[in-house]
């Protein structure tokens, strides 16, 4: 499935005062970073937050979106719908594409009729509570299995598997019993995301169960059951009105996690981070690791770093790569950019100052160096004059006294010539002091926010690889 989020600048009819706009602007960023990640519950949280300060029709675009990438065509379709509605300044391609998405989600979408003897009772969908009987209209349900319970006071609970297919109709009767007494109710907690749950060998639902189940008074077997792991089970024994909790262990199946496991490869900003999965400690992170297929719950902590947590899922024998970017704690992000900046600026003033000291011994050469030809100049002239001359007739004693002087005077302008050579060495092992320090000093804005849209309208071009998905696209100012 390839994914298109792009947005534009905020018009007048978005409201909200720069304040508001620009929260609404890093819920937007957080989301879409959020979603290049794979972390689509949390950047459907973002979009959401961003929507409730500002209204604009982009952002519910990729509301829709990112409804469609989960697998829920519903809210999907209920989303595209109140876009459609009022598309505000939408571009004409996103509208388009709207309601492309918005027929093709229709398309998975079935309608299930419910009945039964008796009036008012409630209807679960996979455990969660939707609507009252009589229906007033068939529930919109995803095509797949579902769980239907149908519940009443004074009536032994029900519930049934039911498939639904996109653009069809189904329908379910259910008959309820009258029961003696209060129903008892069963607690299930599993330590692995999507188990099946089973009671008396009825499935009931996927854990985490979102509520109770309730049951007739008397003894259930409770069971969960998931491909990779070996069944866990427990006999409970329950009066009217009284409350059983389980909890039920699975352990992974070393066969089945041979034949049928996948891999998991972790791409993780920071060093030495320590992985959880399903709650249990994998501890740090080395080597790629095997999981049964299916959801994980996957948390990532670090010292000094905020922790990460992220649902992942497993295909079977597929390896399934992971890119995490840890983010620092307020105390951490100021320690690190002090110490980058610091680093940086020693790194600077060394290169600098060495330069100075290369280009202060270099010009102290140059100019000693003119001395030392005008020097080297006059002894010559003095070592031509006849009076100079030890065998001549005119030899005047004080002309040697001269050139002698004159030498003592040329070997003390070679001697300074140390000067500047020393000025230059120092200066050269200062600026390779100062690269080594700026080549190997960290990014001091590596931890700071950098939005993928801002408030120019900058177009930015994106691309991702998904477990499931790939997809190329761009992003922009909001």
């Amino acid at each position: 499935m390839a994914l298109v989020l792009i947005s534009a600048p905020a018009s007048a009819q978005a409201g909200g005062d720069e304040a508001t706009r620009e929260q609404a602007r890093q819920h937007f960023d957080r989301g879409l970073r959020l979603f290049n990640e794979g972390d689509n519950a949390g950047a459907l949280a973002e979009f959401q937050q961003a929507y409730q300060l500002i209204q604009h029709p982009l952002v519910l675009y990729n509301i829709g979106l990112v409804y469609e990438a989960t697998q829920r065509p519903v809210a999907a379709v209920e989303t595209l719908d109140k876009l459609l509605a009022n598309p505000g300044n939408l571009p004409a391609d996103r509208l388009s594409n709207a309601k492309r998405v918005r027929d093709e989600q229709a398309a998975r979408i079935g309608e299930l009729e419910i009945t039964s003897n008796v009036p008012g009772a409630k209807v679960e969908v996979d455990g969660v509570g939707v609507a009252q009987l009589p229906l007033k209209e068939p529930l919109k349900l995803a095509s797949g299995e579902h769980i239907i319970g149908i519940y009443a006071t004074g009536y032994l609970p029900e519930r049934r598997p039911v498939s639904v297919f996109g653009k069809s109709k189904a329908a379910l009767n259910v008959e309820l019993s009258p029961l003696e007494g209060q129903p008892a109710q069963i607690t299930v907690r599993a330590n692995v995301p999507d188990a099946e749950v089973w009671v008396d060998d009825k499935l009931v639902g996927l854990a985490p169960l979102p509520a109770s189940i309730p049951v007739a008074p008397g003894d259930h077997k409770v069971e969960v059951r998931r491909t990779g792991y070996k069944t866990a089970s427990r006999q409970l024994a329950l009066g009217g009105g009284s409350t059983g909790e389980v909890d039920l262990e699975l352990i992974e199946d070393p066969a089945a996690l041979t034949s049928s496991g996948g891999t998991l490869v972790l791409e993780i900003s920071e060093t030495d981070p320590v992985v959880f999965l399903d709650g249990k400690s994998r501890g740090v992170y080395a080597a790629p690791l095997r999981l049964p297929p299916g959801r994980h719950a996957l948390r990532i902590e670090r010292g000094e770093f905020l922790p990460v947590e992220r649902d992942i899922s497993i295909l079977a024998n597929q390896t399934t790569t992971v890119s995490i970017a840890l983010e620092p704690t307020a105390e951490k992000r100021a320690a690190y950019n002090s110490s980058a900046r610091s680093q940086r600026l020693w790194g600077w003033v060394a290169t600098g100052a060495g330069s100075a000291l290369i280009l202060g011994g270099g010009a102290f050469l140059v100019i000693n160096q003119g001395r030392e030809d005008d020097q080297r100049k006059e002894i010559d002239e003095i070592s031509r004059r006849e009076e100079c001359d030890g065998q001549s007739n005119q030899y005047d004693p004080a002309c040697t006294e001269e050139h002698n002087a004159a030498i003592e005077d040329l070997d003390s302008i070679v001697a300074q010539n140390s000067y500047g050579w020393i000025g230059a060495g120092v200066g050269a092992a200062a600026v390779i002091t100062g690269v080594v320090l700026l080549v190997t000093s960290d990014d001091p804005d590596r931890y700071e926010p950098k939005p993928e849209s801002d408030v120019f309208a900058r177009v930015i071009p994106n691309a991702w690889l998904g477990n499931q998905s790939v997809g190329i696209g761009a992003v922009g100012s909001f």
